[in-house]
């Protein structure tokens, strides 16, 4: 068996991290998602870029409006909320586990 998915959620006052890495069947990244959720006000959603790409920095990122019922299908976007550019490094601060072997305590999940 291999870790296929792993979830890391970060809590501040105001908001909360999640970054998403999934593995291949050998391990290796594939892909890192992350999502921030500044409560009430709005979600920002980006696919991140992997080893060697990091100077690069996010190429995209999805602005969306907070979300008031949950299992919503349709979320308004938006083009540019307020206070974005604090929370874009924070966004894009995950530490890249090239390899499903390197997630802490990933020997205990398999």
């Amino acid at each position: 068996t291999m870790v296929e998915r792993v979830k890391l959620r970060r809590f501040q006052r105001n908001r909360d991290v999640m970054y998403e890495y999934h593995y291949d069947t050998a391990g290796n990244l594939k892909s890192l998602q992350a999502s921030l959720h500044y409560w009430g006000y709005w979600v920002a959603e980006a696919e991140l870029p992997l080893k060697g790409e990091t100077e690069t920095g996010l190429k995209t990122v999805h602005y969306y409006k907070a979300r008031a019922i949950t299992g919503e299908q349709v979320r308004e976007t938006m083009n540019n909320p307020e206070e974005k550019g604090r929370y874009l490094n924070e966004l894009n601060a995950a530490t890249r586990w090239m390899t499903a072997q390197a997630v802490p305590c990933a020997d205990k999940l398999s």
